[in-house]
């Protein structure tokens, strides 16, 4: 971000990425929240929020997971206790 802060571009910087344990995945709650993606988040956080070009932290999940079943069930509670757990 040194270069797009001399620039004077804005970055909003995601927490989660593509590797095993890095994101919310579509099982049911509690395991949908695998605990290296916390560490992460954390680590990704600290590196980041030294630079003022940083508007904010992408912790989300455009879609909602499900876990197939009877009913099924959404991943939604381990989106909000991700996110808590960033704050």
């Amino acid at each position: 971000t040194c270069a797009l802060q001399q620039a004077g571009i804005y970055v909003i910087v995601g927490l989660a990425a593509s590797c095993q344990d890095c994101a919310i995945t579509g099982q049911a709650s509690p395991v949908c929240y695998p605990g290296a993606l916390k560490e992460r988040g954390q680590f990704v956080i600290n590196i980041f929020a030294k630079y003022e070009n940083v508007l904010a932290f992408d912790a989300g999940n455009e879609v909602q997971l499900y876990a197939p079943g009877q009913p099924p069930e959404y991943n939604a509670p381990c989106q909000k206790q991700f996110i808590r757990d960033m704050r």
